[in-house]
């Protein structure tokens, strides 16, 4: 009564139901879902009241109440249809399993219900109508802002048959006339600005990338080719999506692209290793002889200083050797002078002829 109401005030007012989903549109019947106010991009605001009707249209379809099922001896319409509804309100999200990401499905809210509508006549409709506030958001212990709160919406339209029988009239789930349903998901002013910060998140990482892909370049003085377009695209399409209001397609293009600059940066200095490693031989090669060389050297230069100390000291030993006997030398030179100096006075005494008056006595003149 409630829905019936809310239904008609909006009516009055000039808003006219979206149909929002249709199966079955065929020559025969025609069944549609639609809604007021229709949801923009499958997505329902947190507290906002919708009306929604399951909308069955006789097309064409001839079904005459207690006329026989053709093809099934004894069943006979009952001139009724059977309307099946599943509402299911659930917290969609993914959770990490050491590398992995599962996704999981929580439901919150479920409601299962079966109506009677009456076989519309030709060219005319019957309809069931609901009513639905998005009560539930995002923040608290219902649903994380990295999660979804969804409205799941299925109708499953059948022909009624029933069968007479000793035992009294039984009623059967006839043909099935079609199915409408469908997904929408919960907007709140949180998860609004959640998706926005994801937003934010990635340009700061698309800056990184070009930062780190031009300082790697820098460093090995060559360019790397890795391609970050994909994700410039990612983050634009994600900015499209979020100008429009459609933050559902925003989250899905960013949790369905995976960066991989990181991986490539890695990959490229791989391949530069790779490269190097043959440099790395012969570099450790080199080391090990400079090594071998280097200890040759020491043992060269100790020998050197040895030696040279030896013969330093050999020098000195022949400088005392020598000033010792230049020292002889001299003493010998001296000795032999003296010695000729007594020589020579001796002979001259001896050898001295005697003059006149020459003898101890005075003379008289």
């Amino acid at each position: 009564m409630k829905a019936c109401l809310l239904l008609l005030l909006i009516l009055s007012i000039g808003l006219s139901p979206a149909i929002v989903g249709a199966q079955n549109d065929g020559d025969d019947i025609r069944i549609l879902l639609e809604f007021i106010p229709e949801p923009s991009h499958a997505q329902m605001l947190y507290n906002e009241t919708y009306i929604f009707g399951v909308v069955i249209s006789n097309l064409g379809m001839d079904i005459v109440e207690n006329a026989s099922v053709p093809g099934q001896p004894g069943f006979k319409y009952s001139g009724s249809l059977i309307l099946q509804t599943s509402i299911r309100v659930r917290r969609e999200g993914v959770y990490g399993r050491g590398s992995d990401s599962i996704p999981y499905t929580l439901t919150l809210q479920s409601w299962e219900n079966t109506y009677d509508l009456p076989v519309p006549a030709l060219g005319s409709n019957s309809s069931k109508w609901f009513s639905y506030t998005a009560e539930i958001g995002y923040g608290g212990k219902s649903a994380n802002l990295e999660d979804w709160v969804t409205f799941d919406f299925d109708a499953q339209v059948y022909v009624e048959w029933y069968l007479d029988g000793s035992a009294g009239r039984k009623y059967y789930l006839g043909d099935s006339l079609g199915e409408v349903g469908g997904k929408w998901y919960v907007i709140s002013l949180t998860k609004e600005i959640y998706v926005k910060s994801v937003h934010l998140s990635m340009g700061r990482d698309l800056n990184q990338a070009r930062l780190e892909v031009v300082s790697m370049e820098l460093e090995l003085g060559e360019e790397l080719e890795i391609d970050i377009t994909a994700y410039q695209n990612a983050y634009d399409a994600m900015e499209s999506f979020i100008e429009e209001g459609d933050y559902v397609s925003a989250m899905s293009v960013y949790t369905g692209y995976e960066p991989t600059w990181r991986e490539e940066v890695i990959t490229k200095l791989k391949e530069r290793v790779g490269e190097l490693k043959p440099l790395a031989g012969l570099l450790e090669e080199y080391s090990s002889s400079f090594e071998d060389l280097t200890v040759e050297y020491e043992e060269l230069q100790t020998e050197f200083e040895n030696f040279t100390a030896a013969q330093l000291l050999r020098v000195d030993e022949l400088s005392t050797q020598l000033s010792a006997a230049r020292s002889n030398s001299r003493m010998y030179l001296f000795g032999m002078v003296a010695l000729a100096a007594v020589l020579v006075a001796a002979l001259v005494r001896t050898f001295k002829p005697k003059l006149p008056g020459s003898s101890g006595e005075p003379s008289e003149t």
